[in-house]
C-alpha cells in the first residue's frame, strides 16, 4: 500500500484520495507492530 502511494505521488499529480493510502498504510504498520508486541507477553 505504501509502495502504491509512493509510486503515484512521485510519478503523477496525485489526487487527494491517494494520500489516504499513506494514512491507512501507516496505521496498518503501527497496528501490526502493536499486536505483535502484545502476543509475545
Amino acid at each position: 500500500m505504501l509502495g502504491v502511494w509512493a509510486f503515484a505521488t512521485f510519478t503523477t499529480e496525485a489526487p487527494g484520495w491517494i494520500h489516504g493510502l499513506l494514512t491507512v498504510g501507516v496505521f496498518l504498520l503501527i497496528y501490526r507492530i502493536v499486536v505483535k508486541g502484545k502476543v509475545k507477553e
